[in-house]
């Protein structure tokens, strides 16, 4: 099993986690973690250094209600999990932990897994600039600027359909040579792709 220290409830959640497993010939080539975040640690997912994310399969607990009258177990039979894609290209994943949804970009949930506690005030950077790679070789901690220099190039900010002008561009600069205020540059940078996406709104 490419997984390391799995022990689940049953004999049908383990033969279920097979079934999944053969059905993707690619497991044997990720390192798979447990899940953790800065709110909790997670038994029930894994995520993978390639970028993936796997619901393993469980039982949830249900309290007697007033039309149950009696305590019960549902089958969660798991599986890999779909993301969703923001305006910017990031991914997104929603975890069901405590009985409440938690949502968070899937680069993050790589870099928490493998690359350790995220330091304040640092981003999780995608070395090639791409918000869509979240495998792990290509995410690292970073600073703000370095944040702005993954996604600035010579032909200005990539992909995003905004128009740098040349007094931003300076203050791009300046903040990539880790002078003046990132922060503030990229909070200008996000109005202009606020105002980008509701020009091209239907």
């Amino acid at each position: 099993m490419p997984f390391p220290d799995i022990e689940l409830e049953d004999e049908r959640c383990t033969k279920r986690l097979w079934q999944i497993i053969g059905k993707s010939e690619s497991f044997e080539n990720e390192e798979w973690r447990f899940v953790v975040t800065p709110k909790f640690n997670s038994q029930n997912y894994m995520v993978s250094d390639l970028g993936r994310v796997l619901s393993l399969p469980r039982y949830r607990q249900y309290d007697e209600t007033s039309r149950t009258k009696v305590r019960h177990a549902k089958f969660l039979p798991g599986g890999l999990m779909k993301t969703g894609t923001q305006p910017s290209g990031h991914l997104t994943i929603t975890l069901i932990h405590d009985k409440k949804r938690f949502s968070t970009h899937l680069h993050r949930l790589v870099a928490w897994a493998f690359l350790g506690p995220q330091p304040p005030n640092y981003y999780v950077r995608h070395m090639d600039g791409n918000p869509g790679n979240n495998k792990l070789s290509n995410l690292e901690y970073g600073m703000p600027w370095e944040n702005i220099t993954d996604s600035y190039g010579p032909a200005g900010i990539t992909g995003i359909g905004i128009v740098i002008g040349s007094s931003l561009e300076r203050r791009i600069n300046s903040a990539i040579n880790g002078n003046g205020n990132a922060i503030n540059v990229l909070l200008d940078i996000q109005n202009l792709l606020k105002k980008s996406r509701d020009k091209s709104s239907p």
